[in-house]
């Protein structure tokens, strides 16, 4: 279920009903929420937009692209990566309208997928809503990506994360 609390209200509920989940995360969140994380992958941020956009076209973005364009990102304090992002663009590209949401959910996807804003996502999320598509930026931001799960993992968890976790270093 997609729930307006987003991530932040699903993992409240986590414990005791879904072993791990997969997605973006920092520190913070998992100290706040005392769970534990496989870092994957370190994913490029990107841009989400509607496949009707102007933009839709290319292959890659600029951050010009995003001048004088809605961009929506999670509000601050949610994760550290988006800060980074958000700080710089405030300082280096004011011409970029940033506008808050609280969480992931699909009324954020909508939004994007009917309208001329953009939405901070990355490639994962592609096969999210067939409305939009999902192109990289010519900046050097990226977001750690993996698997988040409960520290007391059950032993069939830990076997499946040692598992993985062999997978991610070859």
């Amino acid at each position: 279920e997609n729930r307006k609390e987003g991530l932040k209200g699903f993992l409240t509920d986590l414990v005791g009903h879904i072993d791990m989940v997969t997605g973006v995360f920092d520190d913070v969140m998992l100290n706040e929420y005392s769970y534990a994380a496989l870092q994957i992958s370190s994913e490029p941020i990107c841009c989400a937009l509607s496949v009707h956009h102007s933009l839709a076209q290319k292959e890659m973005l600029t951050v010009q692209d995003l001048y004088q364009k809605q961009f929506l990102l999670p509000s601050q304090g949610q994760n550290y990566y988006v800060d980074l992002l958000r700080k710089d663009l405030q300082k280096e590209h004011p011409q970029i309208q940033i506008e808050d949401f609280e969480s992931y959910h699909d009324d954020v996807f909508q939004r994007c997928a009917n309208n001329q804003c953009m939405l901070m996502a990355i490639k994962q999320w592609r096969f999210k809503d067939s409305r939009l598509k999902i192109l990289p930026v010519d900046w050097n931001y990226t977001i750690p990506f993996g698997l988040i799960y409960s520290p007391e993992a059950s032993p069939v968890l830990q076997r499946v994360l040692q598992a993985a976790e062999i997978a991610v270093k070859e």
